[in-house]
């Protein structure tokens, strides 16, 4: 069993292999005849706007909102459709999150060390790698609401951590 430490180096190693595999691919294939132009967000019917893992920068001051999904799941489309789709998770997942969607079947790995056991699951990952919450299954969008606002906290408590091992122990008076 990985401690926490060793989950959030391994989950940090696989997103970034994802990258680096992903863009040497691209930089090794030959140039298309046709130039398409530039996608710098996937958009959804939900009007999130999904960035791919490329796209994460590593100084990202907001954490990653990682929604999991696989080819031909029920629950995920309709997870998609209503959910993701509602205007009060689309302006939450806007302001507080950097939203990336992931099929699993491409990711496997990934899913495997977030021990991913149903789709679609949601994953919260701190700016720092720490993943601070997951939401398994399907969530209408007042649950998923609620879910989120748990995660935030969670976000919160996991900066203060990080915060108060920067300074040290406060000395008391």
């Amino acid at each position: 069993r990985h401690n926490k430490e060793g989950f959030v180096r391994d989950v940090l190693i696989v997103l970034i292999s994802a990258c680096f595999c992903r863009l040497t691919t691209v930089a090794s294939e030959p140039a298309p005849q046709t130039v398409a132009p530039a996608k710098t967000d996937i958009k959804a019917t939900t009007g999130i706007a999904w960035k791919s893992l490329q796209q994460i920068r590593t100084a990202e001051e907001k954490p990653v909102l990682l929604f999991l999904t696989t080819t031909g799941c029920s629950y995920c489309q309709k997870m998609k459709q209503s959910t993701l789709s509602d205007r009060s998770v689309v302006d939450r997942v806007h302001t507080k999150f950097v939203a990336v969607r992931l099929d699993a079947s491409k990711h496997f790995d990934l899913a495997k060390r977030l021990r991913v056991r149903l789709y679609p699951t949601t994953a919260v990952v701190h700016p720092s790698g720490a993943v601070v919450a997951t939401i398994p299954g399907y969530l209408g969008p007042k649950d998923f609401l609620k879910r989120l606002d748990f995660a935030q906290r969670k976000l919160a408590e996991h900066t203060e951590r990080l915060a108060s091992r920067k300074t040290g122990p406060v000395a008391s008076r």
